[in-house]
């Protein structure tokens, strides 16, 4: 009969020393010499320890964002990964499965996530978030299986449920992304960008692509009707998966401190009409680096579609913060540089101001 469990010879000689008895078998010391000790001791494995302090600390600011930790099979259905819309190819089936439910190696950990989900709300538990650290395998590279380590984020249900000062309301994508925000500030990666991003996990005009030095290392949406149908999941899920392995050259574990302003800042409004696949972000940019090093923060706080705004236009309103680390602004400089972002907005990027 087949045996799983032995694959190698140091298996079949633990299945002699089991049927022998391990108390027959006298105890000694493992005999290591001085210099390999010294080595051992001058050599050690920096890179291990750096990424398990790393996934540690993930880990703290995802629980101290509200989170729970979960921990799903690797091995999980086909047809989980067909609703997902993976193809047989690229999917690594097992060659003995214990189970069709355990059949293939995971390529993602949203089926796991949607699992966890679904055998929450069987439960009447309909308020969920969650997230998963664990690794992922996809086939078709030159090693033949590609092993990548992954975290997972899922929100489902209500937010302030149990609060008697706010009212409760479903979570939405800008939830999801404020813990991204928060992840990824407390990690030092101050630089990543968001863009528009169309997955067959999530809805069309709904999803987003994190990158940073332009290399993407998460995506964030809400995830589509038909998979949550499919999973048996009613209602709103919001997902994001983030790739470790891409992030971990750019952690900056040591945080540095700096000092409170000594000066005031100034405030300035500016609302402008602009096309409505003009991404806000792409605006926040422009102006940081015109009125930079001034410009210290940009915050969209309203955005508008309907009358006096032309058909395929919005109107979006942001709050610029002017100030200096080594001086009191006047307030003739910053409306120069307010003038001179007007300018170039009106010029770059075709915007009308409000």
């Amino acid at each position: 009969p087949f045996r799983q469990d032995i694959l190698r010879e140091a298996d079949l000689i633990e299945e002699v020393v089991r049927v022998y008895g391990y108390d027959k078998i006298p105890s000694t010391l493992v005999k290591v010499s001085s210099r390999q000790i010294k080595e051992y001791k001058s050599t050690p494995n920096v890179t291990e320890s750096f990424k398990y302090k790393a996934k540690q600390m993930i880990r703290n600011i995802l629980i101290s964002c509200g989170l729970n930790e979960v921990i799903s099979y690797s091995l999980i259905d086909k047809e989980d990964l067909k609703t997902l819309g993976f193809k047989s190819e690229d999917i690594i089936h097992i060659r003995n499965p214990l189970s069709r439910e355990q059949a293939v190696l995971r390529p993602t950990l949203v089926a796991g996530l949607l699992s966890v989900i679904n055998w929450n709300l069987n439960r009447q538990i309909k308020d969920v978030s969650i997230f998963e650290m664990g690794k992922v395998f996809s086939a078709g590279h030159k090693t033949g299986i590609k092993e990548e380590e992954k975290v997972g984020i899922c929100l489902c249900g209500n937010k302030f449920l149990n609060d008697w000062q706010m009212r409760p309301r479903l979570v939405n994508f800008f939830d999801l992304k404020g813990i991204l925000e928060s992840l990824f500030n407390n990690l030092g990666l101050t630089k990543y960008k968001l863009h528009h991003f169309n997955n067959q996990f999530f809805i069309k005009g709904q999803a987003a692509k994190v990158s940073l030095d332009n290399e993407d290392i998460a995506i964030i949406g809400k995830v589509d009707e038909d998979i949550l149908r499919r999973f048996d999941v009613k209602g709103v899920v919001y997902i994001a998966e983030i790739d470790i392995e891409k992030i971990l050259p750019l952690l900056k574990i040591t945080h540095k401190m700096e000092s409170i302003p000594k000066y005031p800042h100034i405030v300035r409004d500016l609302a402008l009409i602009v096309k409505e696949e003009l991404e806000s972000q792409t605006i926040i940019n422009k102006i940081k680096k015109i009125g930079r090093p001034l410009v210290t923060e940009v915050t969209l706080f309203d955005v508008y579609r309907g009358k006096q705004i032309p058909p395929g236009y919005k109107s979006l309103a942001y709050s610029i913060k002017y100030q200096s680390y080594k001086r009191t602004l006047i307030d003739d400089e910053v409306d120069k540089i307010q003038q001179e972002i007007q300018r170039i907005l009106v010029e770059d990027l075709k915007a009308q101001i409000r």
